[in-house]
């Protein structure tokens, strides 16, 4: 069975979810942004209207503009993830085709990937450690068990 979802609840519920969204129609203008997406690349004013290639700069000629284009041109959802400098932070992006454009959804994973890299560094320097290390190193829980 199929249920029909009233265009209200649609917004209600595109605004709820935590990626931001926005709506782009086939000649690039922004139709829809909810409001995780107008914070993140506005500052809290209006996309909706705006061209995507002037409301993001420095997108065009990016990974991140060049998985939209891809997008729109061979109607494949798309994704990519990337350091974008104009916002300073890490996105995971993913682009969805619509009947008349595309959806562009997107989210900052800063925090993930600066915990990545601490990991990285921290696996280095205890690798770098042991490689140096003469002798064997035994490690032992609580409990006395060579871990």
């Amino acid at each position: 069975m199929i249920c029909a979802v009233h265009s209200l609840d649609a917004l209600t519920l595109l605004d709820a979810v935590a990626d931001s969204i926005c709506i782009v129609d086939g000649i690039w203008r922004i139709s829809y942004a909810n409001t995780h997406a107008i914070a993140e690349m506005a500052g809290g004013t209006g996309l909706v209207g705006m061209d995507l290639w002037e409301a993001v700069p420095g997108i065009e000629g990016s990974n991140f503009g060049e998985v939209c284009r891809r997008c729109m041109t061979d109607r494949l959802p798309r994704d990519v993830e990337g350091y974008f400098a104009p916002l300073g932070n890490w996105l995971s992006i993913r682009a969805i085709p619509l009947s008349e454009g595309i959806a562009v959804l997107f989210r900052t994973i800063t925090p993930q990937k600066q915990s990545e890299s601490a990991l990285r560094t921290s696996e280095q320097r205890f690798r770098a450690m042991f490689d140096t290390l003469g002798r064997g190193i035994l490690f032992y829980d609580g409990d006395g068990r060579i871990t």
